[in-house]
């Protein structure tokens, strides 16, 4: 079919009319969804900061409304303490085992019933408890994991700390220099509480701690209730 001059201008007209009506559609399409979405540098919480330089204070507080502060060191180091003491192990205040308060000779053990001579006294009495010698200042640890209920400085038995190690056992410590623990406090096993001085009842005899216990009221030998064992 053959066209007449005419008829062929008027055929290009139509295809460029309907060619820019697609050119303007396209464009009109891409402007709206540039409106509703736009890039993440135009979002006021996703501001782009140089990667070798950190923004100031004012920097975040003109570009993020709200913030009042960057982060820093201090915040994180203050959010991990707190991380850490959330997730520390708890101490028991209850014994699983016992062990001898400190390395020394047992020189007078514990009698309920039979007598046995004070050498400071110069007489016959019973002795409820265990004495443990050692050199004067020696360390004195908590023989089991517990509760200090007491510190107090007896005038017979000298500064003693009182621990109740769980299960009935209350523990007397006595004759410590000056005590490293305190009323209330929660210790574990091993635990220095004091050192080894001299015991205003027994000053004639050798430097020496006098450990006594109660188990379920009652004054009982704290090795076997203890069931430490002697070397």
């Amino acid at each position: 079919m053959k066209f007449e001059n005419n008829e062929k201008v008027s055929f290009f007209k139509r295809k460029s009319l309907y060619f820019a009506l697609a050119v303007c559609m396209l464009a009109l399409g891409a402007g709206a969804w540039s409106a509703v979405n736009p890039t993440p540098s135009d979002k006021p919480d996703d501001i782009i900061y140089s990667t070798t330089q950190t923004p100031t204070v004012k920097d975040v507080e003109k570009n993020q409304p709200g913030v009042t502060a960057a982060p820093t060191t201090q915040s994180t180091t203050a959010k991990a303490t707190v991380a850490l003491k959330t997730t520390a192990k708890k101490i028991s205040e209850v014994a699983d085992f016992f062990v001898m308060p400190l390395g020394g000779k047992i020189t007078k053990n514990f009698s309920d019933t039979q007598v046995q001579y004070s050498e400071t006294y110069k007489d016959w009495r019973i002795h409820l408890g265990v004495d443990i010698a050692a050199e004067k200042g020696t360390q004195v640890r908590a023989a089991g994991n517990g509760k200090v209920t007491d510190v107090t400085e007896d005038p017979l038995m000298g500064n003693t700390v009182t621990i109740d190690h769980g299960n009935g056992i209350i523990a007397y410590y006595s004759g410590l220099n000056k005590p490293t623990v305190k009323k209330g406090q929660v210790i574990e096993v091993g635990t220095v509480i004091g050192g080894v001085d001299t015991i205003p009842c027994e000053t004639v005899e050798s430097h020496h701690i006098h450990l006594a216990v109660k188990h379920n009221g009652k004054w009982a030998d704290p090795i076997a209730v203890m069931k430490i064992e002697i070397s």
